[in-house]
């Protein structure tokens, strides 16, 4: 785990978080990212109207790695 800031930005949650330059540079130069959550959301915890009731899973819309 990595420290995070979660921030709203146009309906979605943001999270960022900065990697060390050690944890970038392996040998095998691959940077394996792995996100978790706590929880998930149901429909109808989302729209009072639902009475669907299934967990959903997260949506992930884009992943960027930078260097800074």
């Amino acid at each position: 785990a990595v420290p995070h800031e979660l921030s709203a930005s146009d309906d979605v949650i943001v999270a960022t978080a900065r990697l060390r330059r050690r944890r970038l540079r392996r040998r095998a130069r691959v940077t394996r990212v792995t996100l978790e959550v706590d929880r998930t959301a149901r429909p109808s915890d989302v729209h009072s109207g639902s009475r669907d009731d299934r967990q959903l899973s997260i949506a992930i819309r884009r992943v960027a790695l930078q260097r800074a």
